[in-house]
């Protein structure tokens, strides 16, 4: 599985705990004020839920100090031609530039095509979501639109969401 992946599935648990916290929290908080009670008892589900978030976070956590100690040398997932000095002499400009490729199948709300997308982009940002709360992906490149064309003339296309990590997916 390709780490951005990860962190993409990562995220999803997020919110879905994030949802399931709001949820269990405001049944928990009605039970106390039909009881008339002072405090408010907190079922063991919802602290479960609480512990859960906090592992999550942790390793997302981990994960991206994996990142950072990558070597970022030899990978090349932008398809730059071979004699590109410029991705040669700087590997870390070429991997953004793989970084932005893959992100292209992004919608407005920062989701990958197909992702869960609430409209939340960060804490208490609310942004409205996608329709029917999965993302739509770019408006702009949808699967199976022309992106570009490598020297020789052949198209580049947006390929299946499944097969947008493999370079040549993206060749007609």
């Amino acid at each position: 599985m390709h780490p951005d992946d990860v962190v993409r599935e990562l995220d999803k648990v997020t919110h879905a705990l994030a949802w399931t916290r709001k949820h269990l929290t405001s049944t928990n908080e009605a039970n106390a004020a039909l009881h008339i009670a002072d405090t408010v008892l907190y079922s063991p589900l919802t602290q479960a839920v609480t512990r859960a978030t906090e592992s999550v976070a942790k390793i997302r956590a981990h994960l991206e100090t994996l990142a950072e100690d990558e070597p970022r040398g030899d990978r090349d997932a932008c398809g730059t031609v071979s004699g590109d000095d410029t991705a040669a002499a700087d590997p870390a400009r070429a991997r953004s530039f793989a970084d932005m490729w893959t992100d292209l199948d992004r919608c407005p709300h920062g989701r990958h095509e197909g992702d869960t997308c609430t409209g939340w982009t960060g804490p208490g940002v609310y942004q409205g979501g996608c329709e029917g709360g999965v993302s739509l992906g770019n408006p702009h490149i949808q699967t199976g639109s022309h992106v570009g064309f490598d020297y020789t003339a052949q198209p580049y296309v947006m390929p299946e969401r499944a097969r947008r990590h493999d370079p040549e997916a993206w060749r007609a």
